[in-house]
């Protein structure tokens, strides 16, 4: 059952929707509150075979600018904060017997030629070192500056394909004193109105968490823990 948003105010609902749409979803989607009762543990996760408390709604995402807007760093950061990702190193592909060189704010020679190493390139012709080096460019790409990587993008999404995005949208979650939200290995997305954080409550996460909420709520810090990355926040109020 969809949780109620009428008890929001027009102000609240107006912001949360708005997040919710960064994802293609509405009100209709967003789960009851959450709560993580006291010395207890409570995991989400879209692993195969792990339990989950509950359920994700899956977007399938093809284009890493769409990704980026859903789960990465917001290139105006960079403005003023330097960039911090490691930057992937400059590659020279042989695309039939055209020298194409990608690097850090580099563009392809043409638009054209940029369709074309998506669609054609073929990426068995590439080493584990050039691979390790487009994966090192796409998480640069979400978490660091994207425009310095645009002459990466073909060659990520050729390599990346369809990014399957479990997001959770929930209306208000509370996490209380002494437990644990645990989210799974992966990239995640917890959409909410609310997150609220009591006494030594924490989030754990085991892979990539994007926390886009309203308000967030917190009386002690850290409360993320765990993971490879730090938690993306999404012009989160803190309250």
């Amino acid at each position: 059952m969809a949780a109620d948003l009428s008890t929001l105010s027009a102000e609240d609902r107006a912001d949360f929707e708005s997040r919710l749409r960064v994802y293609g979803l509405d009100g209709s989607a967003v789960q009851e509150p959450l709560s993580v009762q006291s010395r207890s543990t409570l995991t989400l996760t879209a692993g195969q075979g792990q339990a989950s408390a509950r359920p994700p709604i899956v977007r399938q995402v093809f284009d890493f600018d769409v990704l980026s807007t859903m789960i990465g760093v917001d290139d105006r950061l960079f403005e003023t904060v330097p960039q911090r990702s490691a930057m992937p190193d400059r590659m020279a592909l042989d695309l039939r017997g055209v020298t194409v060189v990608a690097a850090p704010g580099l563009r392809p020679h043409t638009d054209d030629m940029a369709t074309r190493i998506g669609r054609d390139f073929d990426l068995e012709g590439l080493d584990s070192g050039e691979l390790d080096n487009v994966r090192l460019a796409a998480r640069a790409y979400l978490r660091g500056n994207s425009k310095a990587l645009s002459s990466f993008k073909p060659i990520i999404e050729r390599a990346i394909g369809r990014v399957d995005l479990p997001v959770w949208p929930v209306l208000n979650v509370t996490v209380a004193d002494g437990s644990t939200l645990e989210f799974g290995p992966g990239v995640n997305v917890l959409a909410a109105h609310e997150v609220t954080i009591e006494g030594s409550g924490r989030i754990v996460s085991r892979g990539h968490l994007t926390v886009n909420a309203t308000i967030l709520r917190r009386t002690r810090q850290p409360f993320f823990t765990g993971g490879i990355h730090e938690p993306v926040f999404h012009g989160t109020i803190f309250g």
